[in-house]
C-alpha cells in the first residue's frame, strides 16, 4: 500500500468516524479530502453515495440528489441502488417534488424491499399515496408494515394505525374505521409517552372528520 493509499484510508476512515457522531461539516470535509487522494472510480462512487447523506442530514437536499446522482456517474455498476435510491427519493420529498420522490422510493423498493430500513420507504410511499388521496394504494402500505413497527417505533405504529383509521372511513369500510381508531385511541391512551405526538398530528380537518366517524349512524 502507498503513501497515498494510506491517507486515503485515513481521511475515509475520520470522516466516516465524524458522520457517525453527526459532524456533518467535518466530515464533509473530510470525505473531500479523501476524493482528492484517490483516482479508482469505485472508490469515488462510495464517497459520493455517503456524501449524499451528509447533504440529506445537513438539509442541502439539492446537493444530496446532485451528490447521489454522482455515484453512477464514477460507477455505473453501482451495487447499493436502493441506498442510494432512498436517498434521493428522501431529498425530494424535502423539496416537496412528491412525484420524483414517489418514483424514487418505488425504485429504492424495487432492489430491496425487506430490509428495515426500506420499511420506512413503504411508510413514506404509504403517506404519499394518502395525501393524494389514493387511499387504495396507501392502504397496503401501512398494512404490510404495521406488524414491523409494533416491535420498532412506537410513534411510527401510532401514525400508521391513525392513517389506517382514515383511509378506512375514506374507502367507506365503517368497520375497520372503528376498529382502526379505537386500537390507536386505547394503545395511545395507556402510553402517555406518545399521548403528545397524537394530539399534535390531528389537523383541524382530521378532527372534523374524526366527530363525522364517531357519530357516524348513531342516531
Amino acid at each position: 500500500m502507498t503513501k497515498n493509499d494510506l491517507k486515503f484510508q485515513e481521511s475515509l476512515q475520520k470522516a466516516r468516524a465524524h458522520f457517525e457522531k453527526q459532524e456533518y461539516k467535518n466530515a464533509q470535509l473530510m470525505y473531500f479530502q479523501a476524493l482528492n487522494l484517490t483516482s479508482n472510480q469505485e472508490d469515488k462512487a462510495i464517497i459520493w453515495a455517503e456524501v449524499s447523506w451528509v447533504y440529506y442530514y445537513e438539509k442541502d437536499y439539492q446537493k444530496a440528489i446532485e451528490a447521489a446522482e454522482n455515484v453512477l456517474i464514477n460507477n455505473n455498476a453501482y451495487q447499493a441502488l436502493d441506498d442510494l435510491y432512498r436517498v434521493q427519493g428522501y431529498s425530494y420529498l424535502g423539496l416537496s417534488n412528491m412525484t420524483l420522490a414517489e418514483r424514487f422510493l418505488q425504485l429504492s423498493l424495487a432492489n430491496n424491499s425487506t430490509d428495515e430500513k426500506q420499511q420506512y420507504v413503504k411508510y413514506e410511499l404509504g403517506k404519499l399515496h394518502f395525501i393524494k388521496g389514493s387511499y387504495d394504494l396507501a392502504h397496503p402500505f401501512f398494512t404490510e408494515i404495521v406488524e414491523f413497527f409494533e416491535q420498532a417505533n412506537q410513534e411510527y405504529k401510532l401514525s400508521i394505525w391513525f392513517y389506517l383509521g382514515f383511509i378506512s372511513y375514506y374507502l367507506n369500510t365503517l368497520f375497520r374505521c372503528w376498529c382502526s381508531f379505537f386500537h390507536h385511541f386505547f394503545i395511545t391512551l395507556f402510553s402517555f409517552k406518545y399521548f403528545f405526538h397524537l394530539l399534535t398530528s390531528i389537523t383541524f380537518e382530521k378532527a372534523t372528520l374524526l366527530v363525522a366517524i364517531l357519530t357516524r349512524k348513531i342516531a
